[in-house]
Formats: structure tokens, C-alpha cells, sequence
């Protein structure tokens, strides 16, 4: 199992890809950014059976990311 962001983390904490090789290959980072970006909320979609998603400022505006894909700038918030 994808050890996922803590469930506390706050809008202003800063994020970047957990795998940035990843994110390259799918042209997330390019088209995104890569990084760090500053959480704007999370959205629950634990009613949806999936994990709860990121809504960071990207370089394109708003993007809600799966936080699959992030993690902590710090390191921190990871479970």
C-alpha cells in the first residue's frame, strides 16, 4: 500500500510529487509544474471508495491532484 498524506494536513501547506519521475512521464510536472505547491483544500471522496483529493495552485490554476501522487515538501503528513 502508497503510504497517503496524513488526513491533517491544512490548506498553506506546501506539497510536491511523491514520485517526480512519474509525474514527468505522464507530463503532469510539465504541465503543472513541478513543484512545490501550496494546498488549497482537500476534497473527501471517500464516498467514492478512493482517496481524498488535493486541490493545489498549479502554474495552470487550481488543479485537484489525488494524494496518491503528493506528499509533503517536509516529508511530514505521510502516515
Amino acid at each position: 500500500m502508497i503510504p497517503c498524506l496524513n488526513a491533517e494536513m491544512q490548506p498553506g501547506q506546501q506539497v510536491c510529487w511523491r514520485r517526480p519521475e512519474y509525474a514527468r512521464a505522464l507530463g503532469w510536472a510539465y504541465a503543472y509544474g513541478p513543484g512545490p505547491f501550496e494546498v488549497v483544500r482537500i476534497v473527501d471522496k471517500s464516498d467514492q471508495g478512493i482517496p481524498a483529493g488535493i486541490v493545489v495552485r498549479t502554474k495552470l490554476g487550481e488543479r485537484d491532484i489525488n494524494e496518491v501522487w503528493l506528499r509533503d515538501v517536509n516529508g511530514e503528513g505521510l502516515r
